[in-house]
């Protein structure tokens, strides 16, 4: 119980930065772990504190998808029969509703050496213009995911997806993104070294739950 009370604390922290700085990208930031002033925002703050994006000057995103569903009821993004193969049996899910635009999910494993992952609504990303650029310490645009543009990025630079940190970012209107974010602190992690991959497993899943939303 108090690794599990440990992890969710730490990825807490973690999941606050991530968001503020995938909306406000900071260029020549470096690495953004939990560290204090850099950039605009304030690392470890509340989602309040995120500034939008520029506006995307890329052509219009096909088929836009509405974050009305995932901000209703974030964690029904994903249930548990999807997440067993990542994370094992799921222990609880924390709904963050404080912003009524921007709602996460929180999914706990019930064994504290599996990864947390995150489903989080980004209104303001700022659309495909946006992917791949420096807001976190690394990110880089992958090919489409379930037919809309995506990135992948971690707080803990170009290696983190080996180290346990990834999210896969899918950008579903000309402003809105959903991210789909992987933690895990424990090497015995089976995806600990490529924690990318439950995060791209997991993404479309996340997607027909939107394309359900009308």
């Amino acid at each position: 119980e108090e690794l599990q009370a440990d992890r969710r604390r730490q990825h807490d922290e973690v999941l606050s930065v991530r968001r503020i700085r995938l909306v406000a990208p900071v260029v020549g930031c470096g690495l953004l772990f939990l560290a204090a002033g850099c950039g605009s925002g304030t690392p470890g703050g509340s989602g309040s504190t995120t500034t939008s994006a520029p506006k995307s000057s890329s052509p219009s995103v096909p088929n836009p998808l509405s974050l009305a569903k995932l901000n209703s009821d974030p964690c029904a993004a994903l249930s548990a029969a999807q997440l067993a193969p990542y994370i094992g049996a799921v222990d609880s899910s924390n709904a963050d509703k404080s912003d009524p635009n921007s709602a996460a999910c929180d999914y706990y494993p019930v064994d504290g050496h599996q990864a947390t992952i995150s489903v989080s609504a980004l209104p303001n990303f700022g659309g495909p213009a946006n992917l791949g650029k420096p807001g976190l310490a690394w990110s880089q645009k992958i090919g489409d995911v379930a037919g809309y543009p995506a990135e992948h990025s971690s707080l803990a630079g170009p290696t983190g997806p080996q180290k346990g940190d990834c999210g896969t970012l899918v950008v579903v209107s000309d402003q809105a993104a959903v991210d789909i974010y992987v933690d895990s602190a424990e090497p015995d992690y089976k995806y600990h070294t490529n924690a990318c991959a439950p995060a791209d497993a997991l993404a479309p899943d996340v997607i027909a739950f939107l394309k359900a939303g009308g």
